[in-house]
């Protein structure tokens, strides 16, 4: 039997840092009398080959090519199974287009899956447990056919706060599940590669338990001498332990999650790590520098107490707080979260003709209150001008330099500034 896993994508050969994990993870957990493929369309073109079960995994962005993909290989004769967030927030959607939806997280159900395939029954919705992350089989990178800048690497699912915007808390939990130590540098121990992203939405969490866990897990990760980017929460400066555990295992970037610098805002998202801690920002992001970190900020555009004084404010920021690179985004109502929610029932959503209106989840897709959706729109691309500039962006480079004495860390945060991955 010949199995397809495909990660669609909403336009052909977009930049990747690093490969679906989601589908080398569920590979590792097919039989090996199965013959598998993967295509990432991100770096890939999808050949429409001939299999006998597809797999697709997609954004909700990516939706609709999701969806086409799934019905070329159903006219094919192909059986198709989709999963990932955007299908399992909306299975009823999904199912019109392929044989099986599974909601949730995939590995507690697939041998079921493939067992039901097997015998030519295949049900309409499969539900994946939360199971906890231990004996996880090493993923399948033997698989990926490019090479990409970075390979990631899981340590925890879940997340400990709810943010009206995200989608995480309602696909993997509130709870914070890690995988235990071990198992985790066992995994980076089979990866080449030295460049590591830990993909966990929050590789800290909060409280002290997860604090000694992460000492731990650095302690263990510094004798592989890799470079190390990962996702975290601004509380990550609270320990001077947990920055020096960090910095010494090899951490060079920090993702962090700034979002507003409004507590109106904040307040509004469900961010309350930040509150409280808006006049600490420019210290935060020294103190991580001051460990030989470098700190890509994220900021949301569109939030109901922003105006257009907002983009300016952001922009001096950035330049006062020495920020290494910043994320832009609009304010995206994805279905699912709370936010979706509350911005339906205000009828604040512009374009509600599904699945073809989630082609424009990349655009400014609801009614902001404080200016229209041309300006939020106009204004977040000139603000994203300012940081784009060859200027900006060699400045930021060397002052990469200085902090992280890496010339590979600061020439990809030269081109990621000068290029803006994703816009």
């Amino acid at each position: 039997m010949r199995i397809l896993f495909v990660n669609a994508a909403r336009k052909k050969h977009m930049f990747a840092l690093a490969p679906p994990l989601a589908l080398a993870t569920l590979a590792a957990h097919t039989p090996q009398n199965y013959t598998i493929e993967i295509v990432d369309e991100y770096v890939s073109s999808l050949k429409f080959k001939d299999f006998d079960l597809v797999a697709i995994s997609c954004t909700t962005d990516a939706a609709v090519r999701g969806y086409e993909i799934a019905k070329k290989y159903r006219e094919k004769g192909a059986k198709v199974v989709m999963g990932g967030v955007h299908v399992s927030m909306l299975p009823n959607e999904a199912i019109n287009y392929c044989d099986s939806v599974v909601i949730g997280e995939a590995e507690s159900v697939w041998k079921i899956v493939l067992n039901d395939f097997e015998n030519n029954s295949l049900k309409k919705f499969y539900y994946g447990k939360r199971l906890p992350m231990v004996n996880m089989p090493i993923p399948r990178r033997d698989l990926f056919k490019k090479r990409y800048v970075m390979q990631n690497v899981e340590t925890a699912r879940g997340c400990p706060f709810r943010c009206e915007f995200c989608s995480v808390s309602a696909f993997s939990g509130e709870t914070y599940r890690q995988r235990p130590v071990k198992e985790v540098i066992d995994e980076i121990e089979t990866i080449k590669q030295r460049n590591i992203l830990f993909v966990d939405d929050n590789i800290l969490g909060v409280g002290k338990d997860n604090e000694e866990r992460a000492i731990k897990l650095c302690n263990e990760l510094k004798p592989l001498n890799k470079r190390l980017f990962a996702q975290t929460s601004i509380n990550v400066a609270d320990n001077d332990e947990v920055l020096k555990a960090f910095s010494d295992a090899g951490m060079k970037v920090l993702f962090v999650g700034i979002e507003s610098l409004n507590k109106k805002n904040l307040e509004q998202m469900g961010k309350g790590i930040n509150l409280g801690r808006i006049k600490d920002y420019k210290r935060i992001i020294r103190k991580i520098h001051d460990h030989g970190m470098c700190v890509l900020g994220s900021f949301i555009f569109g939030n109901d107490y922003d105006t257009k004084k907002t983009f300016k404010d952001i922009i001096e920021f950035i330049n006062a707080a020495d920020l290494d690179a910043n994320l832009f985004h609009f304010l995206l109502p994805l279905p699912g979260t709370r936010l979706y929610g509350r911005l339906f029932k205000e009828n604040r959503i512009l374009y509600t003709n599904y699945p073809d209106d989630w082609k424009k989840y990349r655009e400014v897709v609801f009614k902001p209150k404080n200016m229209t959706s041309e300006e939020l729109e106009l204004n977040t691309y000139d603000a994203l001008k300012q940081t784009t500039s060859l200027g900006f962006s060699f400045n930021k480079f060397l002052k990469s330099m200085s902090i992280t004495k890496s010339l590979s860390v600061s020439t990809g945060i030269f081109i990621y500034n000068y290029i803006k991955s994703g816009w």
